[in-house]
């Protein structure tokens, strides 16, 4: 009996560990996003939320790497580490200097291949906030 509840367990959790997390479909993405000021308290207001799309193309939708650069391609500053990781990646952005630095690390979770949720903690002229993104694929065109 023990084996069956071991099978049974198996067979629930082997769909969620078979998807290989390089590949995510293209197309039109919605992206639902809170703001909150940090340090955060957990029952804290978002001091911001919004709703934007974005459009990953068939190249990008590939790979957890051209994910990355649909996000933070058009970033121009010098210092950009990007550590992919298993279910995920990590990038840290540091721009300018002194008191207009600007300080970022988007911690992403790649979930399936139609949704993926990013963490980005940015500091920048002394104030320091914190994005919550939630992306859900919508439709092949955009």
């Amino acid at each position: 009996m023990p084996h069956l509840h071991s099978l049974a367990l198996l067979a629930f959790f082997l769909p969620c560990t078979l998807w290989a997390q390089d590949d995510f479909r293209p197309g039109l993405w919605c992206i639902d996003m809170a703001t909150f000021n940090l340090p955060r308290a957990e029952d804290d207001a978002p001091v911001s939320s919004a709703t934007d799309t974005l459009c990953l193309t068939p190249e990008q939708a590939q790979s957890p790497q051209g994910v990355v650069q649909a996000l933070w391609g058009e970033l121009t500053c010098d210092d950009i580490e990007i550590d992919y990781r298993d279910g995920g990646a990590k990038v840290s952005v540091a721009c300018g200097g002194g008191e207009s630095a600007m300080r970022a690390v988007d911690t992403l979770t790649f979930n399936s291949p139609t949704s993926f949720s990013s963490a980005t903690k940015t500091r920048s002229h002394g104030y320091a906030a914190q994005t919550l993104s939630e992306y859900r694929w919508q439709a092949a065109d955009c």
